[in-house]
């Protein structure tokens, strides 16, 4: 029988204040602990719930929000199926050299720790019950993070769970995919916008650039970029459906060539490296002052989309 899968999103309610609010708020921290699961965990903010199910079976479940640069994910497989053990256990062999074995039941937990190499750290648990497999993974920029420190401080397991503090509301449909998209089925994607003001050149008659001369001492024209490569996305940032902007501070030579390339504003599992990449790519006229190519810096800025 071919498995039909429904997608249901469930926006949990707990503070009136959004995802993107930033850590130096003092967070409104709520026990989530759905009545369909055999789990308890504080949580810091609102957390968004994706829901496949099989004729009324939930088979995965997955929870996760994001505080400042603090993400949280929780992932709830049934013991037979279900995906989210899977994206942790590439995460775990994408960074290190480790691979998740057998996961602990009874209450024990197999834990990792790593340093993704980009900027953010990771802390992974998991473990099962008689009916669900449960992993437990936050990315943040420290490793000392204290919000990190009580979720995973009060992560509990148990056969019975009292009746929850609060329940989903708001569900409805995700939005549909244009169909008309080549029918190709992109997971994401990525694209960039250059800080400063982009002019079009003005034509003449015969449809050629006008460009107005100056004595070499004195011309002075803008940074051109001429190409600018988009990023690619990852496989990590989809199965964890991460998406957002990553911005670069950029050093554009006077030798035409890319130079420094600094992050400002980072995103996890690859995004921010692939900004990069494509940030190193790029190709442009440098900045003329007295007749004379110079180095200047720019911030660029790379969106990642998922589909």
């Amino acid at each position: 029988m071919t498995r039909i899968l429904v997608f249901v999103v469930g926006l949990f309610v707990l503070v009136a204040g959004s995802i993107g609010q930033t850590v130096g708020n003092e967070p409104k921290w709520r026990n989530l602990a759905p009545e369909s699961e055999e789990f308890s965990v504080d949580v810091p903010m609102e957390l968004d719930v994706v829901t496949n199910s099989f004729e009324s079976i939930v088979f995965e479940q997955s929870y996760q929000g994001r505080l400042g640069d603090t993400y949280f994910f929780i992932f709830s497989d049934d013991i037979e199926d279900g995906d989210g053990h899977t994206n942790v256990r590439l995460a775990v062999s994408t960074y290190t050299s480790d691979q998740v074995g057998e996961i602990p039941t009874n209450g024990k937990f197999a834990s990792y720790s790593f340093d993704s190499g980009d900027g953010f750290f990771h802390r992974i648990m998991l473990t099962q019950t008689n009916k669900r497999i449960y992993s437990f993974h936050t990315v943040s920029l420290s490793p000392d993070d204290p919000l990190v420190k009580r979720f995973f401080s009060t992560v509990r397991i148990e056969e019975e769970i009292p009746e929850p503090l609060w329940n989903p509301v708001n569900v409805f449909s995700p939005d549909v995919t244009d169909p008309a998209k080549d029918g190709k089925s992109d997971t994401g994607s990525g694209f960039a916008s250059c800080s400063g003001p982009a002019r079009d050149p003005i034509l003449n008659p015969g449809g050629e650039a006008i460009r107005p001369t100056a004595p070499a001492t004195t011309r002075v024209s803008s940074l051109t970029i001429t190409s600018r490569p988009k990023p690619n996305f990852t496989e990590l940032a989809r199965v964890y459906s991460v998406s957002g902007s990553v911005l670069v501070r950029v050093t554009f030579g006077a030798d035409g060539r890319i130079g420094a390339i600094t992050p400002i504003r980072r995103l996890p599992f690859g995004l921010t490296e692939n900004a990069i990449k494509a940030a190193e790519k790029i190709q442009f006229r440098p900045r003329i002052e007295g007749g004379k190519p110079v180095t200047t810096s720019r911030t660029v800025e790379y969106s990642f989309t998922l589909y």
